[in-house]
Protein backbone atom coordinates (compact mmCIF):
# COMPACT_ATOMS: atom_id res chain seq x y z
CA UNK A 1 0.00 0.00 0.00
CA UNK A 2 2.88 2.32 0.87
CA UNK A 3 4.41 1.68 -2.59
CA UNK A 4 1.17 2.66 -4.33
CA UNK A 5 1.00 5.88 -2.30
CA UNK A 6 4.62 6.79 -3.16
CA UNK A 7 4.01 5.91 -6.82
CA UNK A 8 0.86 8.09 -6.84
CA UNK A 9 2.68 11.06 -5.31
CA UNK A 10 5.57 10.65 -7.78
CA UNK A 11 3.17 10.57 -10.77
CA UNK A 12 1.38 13.64 -9.44
CA UNK A 13 4.69 15.52 -9.08
CA UNK A 14 5.76 14.55 -12.62
CA UNK A 15 2.37 15.68 -14.00
CA UNK A 16 2.64 19.06 -12.29
CA UNK A 17 6.16 19.59 -13.65
CA UNK A 18 5.06 18.60 -17.17
CA UNK A 19 2.03 20.91 -17.10
CA UNK A 20 4.13 23.78 -15.82
CA UNK A 21 6.65 23.23 -18.67
CA UNK A 22 3.87 23.23 -21.30
CA UNK A 23 2.48 26.47 -19.90
CA UNK A 24 5.92 28.12 -20.10
CA UNK A 25 6.41 26.97 -23.73
CA UNK A 26 2.98 28.33 -24.63
CA UNK A 27 3.86 31.68 -23.03
CA UNK A 28 7.08 31.80 -25.09
CA UNK A 29 5.14 31.20 -28.34
CA UNK A 30 2.62 33.92 -27.42
CA UNK A 31 5.45 36.32 -26.52
CA UNK A 32 7.18 35.60 -29.85
CA UNK A 33 3.98 36.27 -31.82
CA UNK A 34 3.44 39.49 -29.88
CA UNK A 35 6.97 40.69 -30.62
CA UNK A 36 7.16 39.39 -34.19
CA UNK A 37 3.72 39.51 -35.83
CA UNK A 38 4.69 37.27 -38.77
CA UNK A 39 1.17 36.28 -39.67
CA UNK A 40 0.33 39.84 -40.72
CA UNK A 41 3.29 40.19 -43.13
CA UNK A 42 3.27 38.67 -46.62
CA UNK A 43 5.43 38.99 -49.72
CA UNK A 44 5.28 38.08 -53.37
CA UNK A 45 7.57 38.43 -56.36
CA UNK A 46 6.28 40.34 -59.38
CA UNK A 47 8.03 40.17 -62.76
CA UNK A 48 7.38 42.79 -65.44
CA UNK A 49 8.40 41.80 -68.98
CA UNK A 50 9.54 44.45 -71.46
CA UNK A 51 6.30 44.19 -73.49
CA UNK A 52 4.18 44.95 -70.38
CA UNK A 53 5.45 48.53 -70.05
CA UNK A 54 3.47 51.29 -71.75
CA UNK A 55 4.51 54.89 -72.28
CA UNK A 56 7.04 57.02 -74.08
CA UNK A 57 10.18 59.09 -73.41
CA UNK A 58 8.41 60.89 -70.57
CA UNK A 59 8.06 57.63 -68.66
CA UNK A 60 6.73 54.09 -68.62
CA UNK A 61 4.28 52.27 -66.39
CA UNK A 62 3.22 48.68 -65.87
CA UNK A 63 0.12 47.60 -63.96
CA UNK A 64 0.13 44.15 -62.36
CA UNK A 65 -2.32 42.16 -60.24
CA UNK A 66 -1.14 41.46 -56.69
CA UNK A 67 -3.56 39.41 -54.60
CA UNK A 68 -1.84 40.14 -51.26
CA UNK A 69 -2.90 43.81 -51.48
CA UNK A 70 -6.34 43.43 -49.93
CA UNK A 71 -8.76 46.33 -49.39
CA UNK A 72 -7.84 46.32 -45.68
CA UNK A 73 -4.12 46.53 -46.52
CA UNK A 74 -4.73 49.25 -49.13
CA UNK A 75 -6.74 51.36 -46.67
CA UNK A 76 -5.12 50.63 -43.29
CA UNK A 77 -1.88 48.71 -43.78
CA UNK A 78 1.40 49.26 -45.57
CA UNK A 79 2.80 48.15 -48.90
CA UNK A 80 6.57 48.11 -49.38
CA UNK A 81 8.21 47.52 -52.74
CA UNK A 82 11.75 46.54 -53.68
CA UNK A 83 13.29 46.39 -57.17
CA UNK A 84 15.92 43.78 -57.93
CA UNK A 85 19.13 45.22 -59.30
CA UNK A 86 22.68 43.84 -59.35
CA UNK A 87 21.68 40.79 -57.27
CA UNK A 88 20.08 42.76 -54.43
CA UNK A 89 16.70 44.32 -53.72
CA UNK A 90 16.55 48.13 -53.51
CA UNK A 91 13.70 49.84 -51.70
CA UNK A 92 11.38 52.01 -53.76
CA UNK A 93 10.86 54.84 -54.38
CA UNK A 94 14.32 54.80 -55.86
CA UNK A 95 16.38 57.49 -57.59
CA UNK A 96 19.52 56.53 -59.51
CA UNK A 97 22.06 58.62 -61.38
CA UNK A 98 24.02 57.41 -64.37
CA UNK A 99 26.99 59.49 -63.26
CA UNK A 100 28.07 63.10 -62.98
CA UNK A 101 26.42 65.49 -65.47
CA UNK A 102 24.02 62.76 -66.53
CA UNK A 103 20.32 62.07 -66.22
CA UNK A 104 18.54 60.84 -63.11
CA UNK A 105 16.16 57.89 -63.24
CA UNK A 106 13.21 57.49 -60.86
CA UNK A 107 11.42 54.26 -59.96
CA UNK A 108 8.16 54.64 -58.05
CA UNK A 109 5.00 52.64 -57.40
CA UNK A 110 1.38 53.18 -56.49
CA UNK A 111 -1.17 50.60 -55.41
CA UNK A 112 -4.83 49.88 -54.88
CA UNK A 113 -6.82 46.82 -53.91
CA UNK A 114 -5.39 43.90 -55.88
CA UNK A 115 -3.10 45.97 -58.13
CA UNK A 116 0.24 47.71 -58.17
CA UNK A 117 1.55 50.18 -60.74
CA UNK A 118 5.27 50.53 -61.37
CA UNK A 119 6.51 53.78 -62.94
CA UNK A 120 9.93 54.55 -64.44
CA UNK A 121 10.92 57.99 -65.72
CA UNK A 122 14.05 60.06 -66.32
CA UNK A 123 14.48 63.75 -65.53
CA UNK A 124 15.53 64.59 -69.08
CA UNK A 125 12.27 63.39 -70.66
CA UNK A 126 14.18 60.80 -72.71
CA UNK A 127 13.35 57.69 -70.69
CA UNK A 128 14.59 54.61 -72.55
CA UNK A 129 12.08 51.83 -73.05
CA UNK A 130 12.63 49.11 -70.40
CA UNK A 131 14.06 45.92 -71.84
CA UNK A 132 14.23 42.38 -70.49
CA UNK A 133 12.56 41.53 -67.21
CA UNK A 134 12.31 43.73 -64.14
CA UNK A 135 11.74 41.87 -60.86
CA UNK A 136 10.07 43.40 -57.81
CA UNK A 137 9.30 42.13 -54.30
CA UNK A 138 6.05 43.41 -52.83
CA UNK A 139 5.60 43.19 -49.03
CA UNK A 140 2.31 43.88 -47.26
CA UNK A 141 1.85 44.52 -43.55
CA UNK A 142 -1.41 44.66 -41.66
CA UNK A 143 0.18 46.44 -38.70
CA UNK A 144 3.06 48.56 -39.98
CA UNK A 145 3.21 50.76 -36.87
CA UNK A 146 3.80 47.72 -34.66
CA UNK A 147 6.33 46.25 -37.09
CA UNK A 148 8.14 49.59 -37.37
CA UNK A 149 8.53 49.75 -33.58
CA UNK A 150 10.66 46.58 -33.79
CA UNK A 151 13.63 48.59 -35.13
CA UNK A 152 13.80 46.83 -38.50
CA UNK A 153 15.67 48.48 -41.38
CA UNK A 154 12.86 48.42 -43.96
CA UNK A 155 15.28 49.71 -46.62
CA UNK A 156 17.01 46.32 -46.45
CA UNK A 157 14.79 43.62 -48.00
CA UNK A 158 17.03 40.82 -46.75
CA UNK A 159 16.52 42.00 -43.14
CA UNK A 160 12.74 42.23 -43.65
CA UNK A 161 12.80 38.76 -45.23
CA UNK A 162 14.76 37.26 -42.30
CA UNK A 163 12.71 38.96 -39.59
CA UNK A 164 9.34 37.92 -40.98
CA UNK A 165 10.46 34.61 -42.47
CA UNK A 166 9.41 35.60 -46.02
CA UNK A 167 10.22 33.68 -49.17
Amino acid sequence: MKTIKILGITLLAISLIALNSCEKASEEVDKHEDNYPHSSVKSTEVTVNSYEWSGDGNGYEAIKSVSIITSDIAQNGAVLCYMKGDGQYLQMPLTLSDGQDSWISHYIFTYGTGTITFVIYDDDGLTPEPDGQTVFKVVTMENYVEAKSMGIDFKNYEEVQRTFNLE
